[in-house]
């Protein structure tokens, strides 16, 4: 699955998917993600009470096929914030063998709404 045109590049962060490793972020006025790899931690915060949710979700390259494909999703939204600071935080277990980025995209009642905001690529593992 390769993600569509619409993609927004958004300034982040580069990092990689293993341990001790900086993170990768996406963000924008209505929320933000980063994956903390130390842990392997994807944290989620809709910094907007608009009624939208976000959802944010992992992507690896898949070296040599010029795509990449989602490995992982975490939502919040402002009526559901279960931690600390406003974040709802997943816990994933991560293949340290690839590339991988951060998009954050709005959606309610299950639709997308908007375009996607993305980090940059990872460096490899």
């Amino acid at each position: 699955m390769s993600i569509a045109a619409s993609v927004v590049i958004a300034v982040g962060t580069t990092g990689s998917a293993y341990a001790d490793g900086p993170d990768v972020t996406a963000t924008a006025s209505w929320g933000t993600a980063t994956f903390k790899t130390h842990g392997d931690y994807l944290w989620v915060k809709d910094k907007s009470a608009d009624g939208y949710s976000v959802k944010a979700t992992l992507w690896r390259d898949l070296p040599g096929e010029g795509s990449r494909d989602d490995i992982r999703t975490c939502s919040d939204s402002t009526t559901t914030q279960d931690t600390s600071d406003g974040y709802s935080i997943c816990n994933f277990d991560v293949s340290e063998d690839y590339w991988v980025s951060v998009t954050i995209q709005r959606y309610k009642n299950g639709i997308p709404y908007g375009s996607l905001v993305a980090s940059g690529y990872s460096s490899q593992a």
